[in-house]
Parts: structure tokens; C-alpha cells; sequence
């Protein structure tokens, strides 16, 4: 069964080796969530367009919108706030990776400074060719100490990310798979 959950979520998990690869339409107020548990790690990946998560989805030109970013990022980063799996699994989050082709990784880093470093300042101008309407790819990893106990994740995403009205969730957990779609009203994933 390892093998074949293994290769059916090889192409869902490649999606930041390969930002044009899994991609759906790029529709404002839907994102979408892959989610996979193989032993006791939970790999849940995100692709929103920026306007769910930013007030713009051009590269950032001011220092306002610059500031924005950290903050999306920094709240991103903090994925164990916005994917939340059954308590009795003891997850803890082990990694979180953003990318987008609109945002200079240098703005979606970690190691990011929230005061504006000597870089940043030129940041949206580098980027002036970039796509109007982008999306943003993030990798989320949970080590599940108990994963047999994980029967449910509660997705915060719209409380943190206003915009959001919808978020198309496929799943493969404890040998199941599914594909459900999550709203402000009806927001956790369970299997």
C-alpha cells in the first residue's frame, strides 16, 4: 500500500520542484489542499492565488505591501495555527516551504527580517514581468507521533485569510481517499 499511495501523490507533492504541475484554474476565493499521511508523516499542500492571502498579486512595490508579505508568510509559517489534526495524533509541525513567482523568496524566507533589508527595497522591481494574477504554493509537514489517531484536521484558512470562500481538499489518509470542498461554515476534514 506504501508504494501506491507513493506513487499516486508523486505529482500532487512535486507541485514546488514544479510550480506549473498541479495546478487548476487560477479562480479568486478558491484555493485548493492536498493532504497525504504515509506512517507518521502528514504532508498537506496549499496553491491559493495571491489574492486570497494579499490585498494585490503583483510583486510587491511599496514598502506597505512589502510588509504585507512578511506578515502573510510569517502567519504561513505558522501552519500548526491553521491546520490543526486531532490532538490525539500528536502532530507537530516539522517544515514549511512557500513559493510564488509574483514574491521574492527573500520576503517569504523564515529567516526574514521584519525591518526592510537592503535587498528588499528593489524586490517588486526585479520582478516587473511577473504574472498579474499569481498563486502562492506552500509545504506543510507534520510528524504524527500517533498517526492511527489522526481522524480529522480543522483548516483555520479563513479566519486568517478573509478572501477565501471555498478550498478543494484531496486526501489520502489510513488507506482512504477522497476529495471534498471546505467553506467558512464547514471547515474541517475528516475521513
Amino acid at each position: 500500500m506504501k508504494n501506491y499511495v507513493f506513487v499516486l501523490f508523486f505529482p500532487l507533492f512535486s507541485l514546488l520542484a514544479h510550480p506549473a504541475w498541479g495546478h487548476g484554474p487560477h479562480e479568486h476565493g478558491v484555493a485548493r489542499l492536498n493532504v497525504a499521511l504515509e506512517g507518521q508523516r502528514l504532508s498537506i499542500e496549499l496553491d491559493s492565488p495571491l489574492a486570497n492571502l494579499l490585498s494585490f498579486e503583483h510583486a510587491p512595490r511599496t514598502d506597505p505591501q512589502r510588509n504585507e508579505v512578511r506578515a502573510m508568510a510569517a502567519r504561513l509559517r505558522r501552519a500548526e495555527t491553521l491546520f490543526v489534526p486531532s490532538g490525539a495524533a500528536a502532530c507537530h509541525l516539522a517544515s514549511a516551504a512557500l513559493e510564488s513567482e509574483n514574491l521574492p523568496g527573500n520576503l517569504l524566507d523564515s529567516a526574514a527580517s521584519s525591518s526592510a533589508r537592503p535587498d528588499d527595497a528593489q524586490a517588486g522591481d526585479e520582478k516587473t514581468n511577473a504574472a498579474e494574477h499569481a498563486d502562492l504554493e506552500g509545504a506543510f509537514v507534520f510528524q504524527c507521533d500517533k498517526p492511527e489517531a489522526l481522524a480529522r484536521i480543522d483548516v483555520r484558512l479563513f479566519g486568517a485569510f478573509p478572501a477565501l470562500r471555498e478550498i478543494e481538499v484531496q486526501f489520502v489518509v489510513h488507506g482512504r481517499q477522497g476529495a471534498i470542498a471546505l467553506t467558512p461554515k464547514s471547515s474541517v476534514l475528516e475521513w
